[in-house]
């Protein structure tokens, strides 16, 4: 993990407001804001804490900097952190920094290719009202990132400063932007030369060829761009250029650099930056996109200020008639003033209607599309369906394989993105997200990574889409519970695939045969039956069908017409009507018996079917209650795997309908409490001892819930509508009469 502080280079422009406004909106995404924290607020809701954070700061008139102070905690690729840990890394992360009494607001962002959390943190403190401002904040940050990675097992990132502030914002620029910054390009360009020329002539005709100046600052040099403004630190380039070195080696530079020849044409252009293939008709797109966006707002700022000035100048000009219209009329003094005051009074309020125009314009352009960086647009023009701008962004050396739980063709084949799913965007990196059965699947072009959280209905859709991009053979990586749920998904889609690992291939089969024996089994089954409800019942048994023809034509005699008996039947129940000897009349159920009868012989117990173990006394293990041996060898994948799919629910989530929205009911209700306080806290009903309190019924999706408050919690319930009236009336009375009931079985 990396924490990271983002300075406010103005302290004006510093605004909490702006800055928990742009990390809470989801940017009608769906899978942009995963959660959204607030602490040491005493508000409900993000708009009444962002005014008591304002308050706050007001109270505070004498620092004159930042008074935010923004954070942004980002991840490893792939890996995927649940919301208790976020808490709790986000609680050391604020008390190591003194921020513990602070207000802060946190937003986690699941849109890009890096799980991050923004930490937006009131740096007034609001009991003292003084402001606090940690010291030494790079170390710190990396101290308390590496003991994060070791508590909580996260990949281990490297967090010691091996760049100077201005080259690490240059590079922080290029993965930005997605362009070339100026010390990329004199690395990439003329570095070689600049080191190795033996006098200053040398030196300044490479400048020269290369479109640069050096230029004295202070006590050091510069490389200026000739014609753009851009300059950078020649010792941020490198360290043997700089103004010691290089006087050192070169000798002493004159102030006014005399001899030297300069450049006319810039060089440098912020192009590109590490791409794999030819981008320049996209580039060139690109700069006329941005010129025509640049051009249009000009354009229409320049009309709104020039309407502005031409509606302002005419309800002047009409208040000059009418004022000369009133000296004209040449009546008493009292009579003109009044009228002078009525004049200027609507000459104000016209004044204030074209002012009001001229804000809703300001908005308007606001609103207009922006002057894009190069990484933006490509995002933009691959979410239109530009497959070239895709293959751009996936075509960055930076760019990292998705990990995790993934599908993946075999052999791997680069394939581009399906358009009959709709995607809810794209990240810098390329990768295209599908929003899936309440879970997101990412598509890399070379794979699918499906969400941590994706259930099995989001496994069966990921499958399907990684069988028509990739064809019948399928590779997957990650947790056993995943593996399992796909082994599941192909079993029960019946899908005409080949899994590349032969231990999930040869788990398929064997799902796939176990299925086809009881679907066999079924069948016989459900044929017996039939056969049984063929011929009349008489009073000794069922009448058979001889299977002996005679004649030519195969028809069966009649009993009377061949002279041999009917064939008649043990009288046998049909199956699961009457359970066999060997199950009635047993010890367990003896008393529960009214009167023991027998109906006939064949309902009495046979020696052989009284268990030999009968008088002995000796109890018999129940295997089904008990925990299968895994025996004494080594834990291997394929017991892993077995017991993975042993564990999981077969076919569809094992949830009903009702569970779904006692589940909902519960989340949203939990979700509240994080910012409402006085909000209990809500769980799926359990048993347990101790007393239930009715709480109420709550209709959600349709489906009755009963609320039942237990020490403080308050336990979701689905009953069945026709017990609601019952049940809250039975439940009412306990409760008047102060008796709770610990085994509520209800639904």
């Amino acid at each position: 993990m990396i924490i990271k502080h983002v300075k406010m280079r103005s302290a004006e422009k510093s605004s909490f407001g702006k800055l928990a406004r742009y990390i809470t909106d989801a940017q009608s995404k769906e899978h942009r804001l995963h959660a959204v924290n607030l602490t040491n607020c005493t508000s409900l809701t993000v708009n009444e804490a962002l005014v008591e954070i304002a308050a706050t700061q007001a109270q505070n008139v004498r620092a004159k900097g930042d008074k935010t102070y923004h954070l942004i905690v980002s991840f490893r690729a792939g890996e995927q952190i649940d919301l208790a840990t976020l808490s709790s890394i986000e609680q050391r992360i604020c008390d190591g920094l003194g921020f513990a009494e602070h207000q802060r607001l946190s937003a986690v962002h699941v849109d890009t290719d890096n799980l991050h959390m923004h930490i937006a943190i009131n740096k007034i403190n609001p009991a003292k009202k003084t402001i606090h401002e940690p010291y030494f904040q790079h170390f710190k940050l990396g101290q308390l990132a590496e003991a994060l990675e070791v508590q909580f097992g996260l990949e281990v990132d490297n967090h010691q400063v091996k760049r100077s502030g201005s080259e690490a914002r240059a590079m922080d620029m290029e993965q930005h932007s997605g362009q070339q910054s100026l010390l990329g390009w004199i690395r990439a360009n003329c570095i070689d030369g600049l080191k190795a020329a033996e006098s200053w002539d040398d030196f300044n005709a490479i400048l020269a060829v290369n479109g640069l100046d050096l230029e004295r600052r202070g006590n050091g040099f510069v490389f200026a761009s000739v014609g753009t403004g851009n300059r950078v630190k020649a010792s941020t380039v490198d360290r043997t250029l700089s103004a010691t070195n290089l006087e050192a080696r070169l000798g002493a530079r004159s102030a006014g650099g005399e001899g030297r020849v300069v450049a006319q044409t810039p060089k440098y252009g912020k192009l590109p930056v590490r791409f794999g293939i030819d981008t320049t008709v996209l580039y060139a797109r690109f700069q006329m996109d941005r010129e025509r966006a640049a051009e249009g707002r000009k354009r229409a700022t320049e009309n709104s200020r020039k309407k502005f000035n031409e509606a302002i100048e005419e309800v002047k000009a009409e208040g000059r008639r009418r004022r000369n219209a009133i000296k004209i009329l040449g009546k008493g003094r009292d009579w003109k003033k009044l009228l002078y005051s009525k004049a200027s009074a609507s000459l104000k309020r016209k004044i204030e209607a074209v002012r009001e125009d001229q804000r809703l314009d300001r908005v308007r352009l606001a609103a207009m599309p922006r002057t894009q960086t190069w990484a933006d647009w490509l995002r933009a023009e691959a979410v239109a369906g530009n497959a070239d701008a895709l293959a751009a962004l996936r075509a960055r050396e930076a760019k990292t394989a998705l990990r995790g739980n993934t599908l993946q063709g075999s052999p791997a084949t680069p394939h581009a993105p399906s358009h009959s799913y709709e995607f809810d965007g794209v990240t810098k990196k390329g990768a295209v997200i599908y929003p899936v059965a309440g879970s997101a699947v990412r598509d890399d072009g070379q794979r699918l990574q499906v969400a941590k959280s994706a259930k099995t209905d989001g496994v069966r859709q990921a499958l399907q889409m990684a069988v028509k991009r990739y064809g019948k053979t399928i590779s997957v990586t990650g947790s056993i519970e995943f593996k399992a749920r796909v082994i599941l998904a192909a079993v029960e889609l019946r899908l005409d695939i080949h899994f590349q690992d032969a231990l999930l291939e040869k788990k398929r089969i064997q799902l796939i045969n176990r299925e086809s024996a009881n679907e066999h089994g079924n069948e016989r089954l459900e044929q017996g039956r039939r056969n049984d409800r063929d011929g009349p019942r008489t009073s000794i048994g069922i009448v058979g069908r001889s299977t002996a023809s005679s004649g030519a034509n195969g028809a069966r005699p009649s009993s009377s017409e061949s002279g041999a008996p009917p064939i008649v039947r043990a009288n046998v129940e049909r199956i699961g009507t009457r359970p066999p000897p060997s199950r009635q009349h047993r010890l367990c159920s003896l008393s529960k018996l009214g009167v023991v009868s027998y109906f006939g012989r064949s309902e009495l117990l046979l020696p052989s079917d009284v268990p030999q173990v009968m008088d002995s006394g000796e109890t018999r293990r129940g295997a089904d209650v008990r925990r299968r041996d895994t025996g004494s060898g080594p834990v291997t994948d394929a017991r892993r795997i077995e017991e993975g799919i042993a564990n999981l629910p077969k076919g569809a989530d094992s949830r009903g309908p009702a569970d779904i929205a006692a589940d909902s009911y519960v989340a949203e209700r939990e979700n509240k409490r994080r910012v409402i306080i006085d909000i209990k806290k809500h769980i799926r009903y359990n048993y347990g001892d101790g007393r239930l309190v009715y709480s109420g019924m709550r209709m959600v999706q349709g489906h009755a819930l009963a609320l039942l408050e237990r020490n403080g919690v308050v336990m979701v319930r689905r009953v069945q509508p026709s017990l609601l009236l019952p049940l809250t009336w039975c439940l009412l009375l306990l409760n008047v009469l102060g008796r709770g009931y610990g085994g509520l079985a209800c639904g």
